[in-house]
């Protein structure tokens, strides 16, 4: 630091106008956190998702949520038949 020489009114001012949008721009990113909608996703339900769009086993498998008439986000049903066989029954 010696050699570049001592912190004057210049220095002061670029650190303020290189401070300027870098705090504009992490406002912007704060305020997205607490604003951002809920993601929708579901997570997968193994030997039923093999299909191809084909959601018809979907109220079978996975839970209803009541409020928003949804699928729940990550809970499933347990299955009925052998637990080591990955069918959609």
């Amino acid at each position: 630091l010696e050699s570049l020489g001592p912190y004057g009114r210049y220095n002061l001012f670029n650190f303020v106008l290189l401070l300027f949008p870098v705090l504009l721009t992490s406002f912007f990113e704060c305020g997205f956190i607490f604003e951002a909608q809920e993601q929708m996703y579901r997570c997968e339900v193994h030997g039923c998702e093999e299909r191809f769009n084909d959601t018809s086993w979907l109220k079978y498998a996975v839970p209803t949520n009541a409020e928003k008439n949804l699928p729940e986000s990550c809970t499933r049903y347990a299955p009925l038949q052998n637990r080591t066989i990955e069918q959609c029954l």
